[in-house]
């Protein structure tokens, strides 16, 4: 290859990266909210641009230019403002002023100190701060329990499994009284939808009476291996910076206090690319056999996200054995065999549950309607082209500011450090690989959250470091004093720290997640027992009923039973559940509650 096509492939490769950056900074969900206050103010319904067509989104567009020029003027302004705030705060210090000695010197003692205190110090402190923070969290924001329905049904699939079951027989009027989304309601039995893997850990926890405790367990795990992985490829500088950069993370934070499948996900993903490098550089039976492990405990959790590590991962392996095939067909075959090992796991849990090895309980629950591709899904949506583009834009977007709740974009050190002039190798371009290649696969999926993306932190974070690092080190080829350089990165740090405190934590430390389990607290203090309690079925899973379901007994035998209120049938349960008190809850907009005690008597007629 001449020199003239391979600088037009990279010019084509950075045009791409800086597109791909300006479309991470699309305010999508702004528009999106554009859009709805506008078809409510014409009167006409509400529908949302990702179920919409293209055609029809550009032509409101054109036909309404000026508000729409005028509303994304005002949320760029308002964006470029703050970061134009922070270059200019940068660029001062850098090229004018300097920080009082006293406390550039306590900066740099600090700084001194996280450099050379011993590896097994720093992990115990961040590890107990993040250990903490987590459980601080969990606490103010959910209260120890799950508020959340996909939350809610894996808690519930962990006290199955600690009883031994897969699933329950179908309860006596089951269906009018204790239907829960998320949860297959067959003729003959219930069972979840969700596959075993984070369930399992859930259960763990449920042995030690701290089911909360799972998550904040697995963020420890995972800033231990993110140290382990960074030592090995990057460095001491890079890994002590990496869990520092982790540490605060409010998107690593806040899913770490709650009950999300994701920690999970996160972690053995994290697992799987440590055991892989390992793979690769060294000779051993171990480390393919672990890395094969753990992808296949992935698909235990989240399987499409472990399709979608395993891919790059996989290629590059392949790439390798052509390379040397001696060295990498055993790897190949034992990578294989672990993998297998673990998959076989879940493909046995599919048979006993939904009838088929390949049979997954989503596609169970959404039957004729498509759960990944494109075409009629869940809910009455169709998933296009265009709903994709848009809402991967909107989730994006979203992640790019939620990373690390900076003023500045959280990914802007990762698209800095792939430009040209700074020094790459190949881990970097391979996590740059599965970042990309996650992000593809989901493109397909119709029902795309962050979270979902969740297990890509621990590279973003690596490559954020990455990116720091070699920016501090350009700024000094540059000729800039060292001083003048530390002393701008010291007077940010706290900005952005502030900052991302003001506006990604506090605004979630309020009083809900208590408010949420009113039900219970009032049955505690009451020292309720033998009793049903009814509740409105509520809307979208959650409601009033999914305040009392999430403190169900699995099969609805416990001391206390939750059910939805169904007014004058309610007296088929009461007979169903004999010699016992019953109780009627509804909570009020105005957030007042109703709690009363009710007998039989009051359905008779």
């Amino acid at each position: 290859m001449n020199k003239t096509s391979r600088d037009m492939r990279q010019l084509l490769f950075y045009v791409a990266w800086g597109g791909l950056l300006l479309a991470t900074l699309i305010p999508v969900k702004s528009i999106i909210h554009w859009y709805g206050n506008f078809q409510l103010i014409q009167g006409s319904q509400v529908t949302r641009p990702i179920s919409a067509g293209a055609s029809e989104i550009i032509f409101l567009i054109k036909q309404h230019l000026p508000g729409f020029s005028l509303q994304l003027t005002a949320l760029t302004s308002r964006a470029l403002f703050k970061w134009l705030a922070v270059v200019m705060f940068f660029g001062l210090f850098l090229c004018k002023f300097t920080l009082p000695d006293w406390i550039y010197k306590c900066c740099e003692g600090l700084r001194h100190k996280i450099k050379t205190v011993s590896a097994k110090k720093l992990s115990v402190v961040i590890i107990l701060l993040t250990l903490i923070i987590t459980c601080f969290l969990s606490y103010r924001i959910h209260w120890f329990f799950p508020d959340y329905p996909d939350n809610v049904v894996q808690l519930y699939q962990a006290k199955l499994f600690r009883q031994g079951k897969l699933y329950i027989d179908t309860p006596q009027n089951g269906r009018e009284f204790f239907w829960y989304p998320l949860i297959i309601h067959g003729a003959t039995r219930w069972w979840p939808q969700y596959t075993p893997g984070h369930p399992f850990l859930l259960m763990l926890g449920l042995f030690m009476g701290l089911p909360w405790l799972v998550n904040p367990i697995l963020a420890c795990i995972s800033l231990i291996i993110l140290y382990k992985l960074a030592l090995e490829i990057y460095g001491k500088d890079t890994a002590r910076l990496g869990l520092v950069l982790m540490l605060l993370s409010p998107l690593f934070l806040t899913v770490s206090s709650g009950f999300l499948n994701n920690a999970s996900t996160m972690l053995f993903s994290i697992l799987s690319i440590y055991y892989f490098i390992k793979t690769v550089k060294y000779r051993s039976v171990t480390y393919p056999l672990l890395c094969g492990l753990f992808i296949g405990v992935i698909a235990n959790i989240r399987p499409l996200t472990g399709v979608l590590i395993a891919l790059p991962l996989g290629t590059y392996l392949i790439y390798l054995f052509f390379k040397q095939p001696r060295s990498f067909a055993s790897k190949i075959l034992l990578a294989c065999f672990g993998m297998t090992c673990t998959i076989s796991i879940l493909l046995y849990y599919n048979y006993i549950t939904n009838g088929h090895p390949l049979l997954f309980a989503t596609k169970v629950m959404v039957g004729e309607h498509l759960s990944l591709g494109f075409g009629k899904t869940m809910y009455g949506i169709t998933h296009t082209h265009f709903r994709a583009m848009v809402r991967l834009l909107e989730k994006l977007n979203q992640l790019n500011f939620s990373l690390f709740g900076w003023p500045i974009p959280s990914f802007s050190f990762v698209f800095l450090f792939f430009l040209p002039h700074f020094k790459k190798n190949r881990w970097d371009y391979l996590f740059l690989s599965i970042i990309l290649t996650m992000v593809t696969g989901y493109y397909f999926f119709f029902a795309l959250k962050v979270r979902y993306l969740y297990a890509l932190t621990p590279l973003l974070v690596l490559l954020t470091a990455r990116g720091i690092m070699e920016a501090f080190q350009l700024l000094k080829k540059l000729n800039f004093d060292d001083r003048r350089i530390k002393s701008a990165a010291y007077a940010l740090v706290p900005i952005f720290i502030g900052y991302m405190v003001c506006t990604s934590i506090i605004p979630q430390l309020t009083p809900s997640g208590k408010s949420k389990h009113l039900v219970y607290r009032l049955v505690k203090q009451k020292k309720i027992h033998n009793a049903i309690v009814f509740l409105p079925s509520g809307f979208g899973g959650w409601g009033i009923y999914g305040q009392g379901f999430v403190h169900n007994d699995p099969e609805f035998k416990g001391d206390v039973v939750y059910a939805v209120d169904r007014q004058k049938n309610n007296i088929k349960l009461m007979k169903q559940y004999p010699k016992r008190s019953y109780y009627f809850f509804n909570r009020y907009p105005d957030g007042s509650h109703q709690f009363k005690e009710i007998t039989p008597a009051a359905y008779s007629n």
